[in-house]
């Protein structure tokens, strides 16, 4: 399907968004949306969940904001080392064109070097709970792009594993400056996301099931649509007028609503659209 403004039809029905709790929005029009999009999962956590606005509000306070640092600042890669032991590269990027690039330099680079690459051939995404079987990185894979866990430009980060960073970093596409506000946000949001990874369980993303599975194909916190990509934007509409807001583009997963009542999703249990 094509990508529609899909902010547009949330403001024609209810006006424009302005505030966000836990895993719902509220509009102009006092109208609650129930969010199983939560920014393309940079608010999986949900918004206002743990401390990275914080964050960014002290250290905006402290008057400085500048990005002085060229490449993904220290404390960011700390945290990110953290949350993903054994890789040693992480650069910042906004634009998929750049995490495309930074994924085709780095298969030429392990090709030229003879480094074991098990990649596939397209860039994988890792997503927080999306397989609860697995460790948090599967052990052959070797390069993934991942969305940084605090709403704000669509950054996503562009990890990757090598025994020569300096040498793959001269190659990598230049990435974005992080200013000072912002990183402390992003390693705020990722400490907080390494303290929920062990709290949320298979078992309560499951819960919904039999309502969910309707419409959807469940994959950990992920919802893979049953609809045909050309119904998905009727799909989307159909949902919208329902107040709730499920991932606007075919690709990318809805998420399952963590830690809702069952009674937030009536609208879906009781829908009448035709796959």
């Amino acid at each position: 399907m094509e990508n529609f403004d899909f902010e547009s039809e949330i403001t024609k029905r209810y006006g424009q968004i302005r505030r966000a709790r836990g895993n719902f929005l509220y509009t102009q029009k006092n109208v609650r949306l129930l969010d199983m999009y939560l920014d393309n999962g940079a608010s999986i956590l949900g918004w206002s969940k743990g401390q990275s606005r914080l964050f960014l509000k002290n250290t905006l306070d402290r008057g400085f904001s500048a990005a002085f640092t060229n490449g993904t600042p220290a404390n960011l890669n700390r945290a990110l080392k953290q949350l993903f032991a054994g890789f040693n590269v992480f650069k910042i990027y906004s634009c998929r064109e750049d995490l495309q690039n930074a994924f085709e330099v780095y298969k030429d680079f392990c090709a030229k070097t003879g480094t074991p690459n098990a990649q596939a051939e397209n860039l994988t995404v890792w997503r927080p709970w999306q397989n609860f079987a697995a460790s948090v990185i599967a052990e052959n894979l070797n390069c993934f792009a991942f969305v940084l866990p605090f709403s704000w430009n669509g950054a996503q980060v562009f990890a990757c594993k090598t025994d020569n960073p300096e040498a793959l970093c001269a190659l990598l596409p230049e990435d974005e400056p992080v200013n000072k506000p912002l990183e402390a946000a992003y390693c705020r949001s990722i400490y907080d996301l390494i303290a929920e990874l062990s709290v949320r369980s298979a078992e309560q993303y499951a819960q919904y099931d039999e309502i969910l599975e309707k419409y959807w194909n469940r994959q950990g916190a992920y919802l893979l649509p049953k609809a045909s990509a050309d119904k998905y934007k009727d799909f989307f509409i159909y949902c919208l007028e329902n107040r709730v807001l499920i991932s606007p583009y075919y690709e990318k997963p809805s998420i399952v609503p963590f830690g809702i009542s069952a009674g937030s999703l009536t609208a879906i249990k009781n829908s009448s659209f035709q796959l």
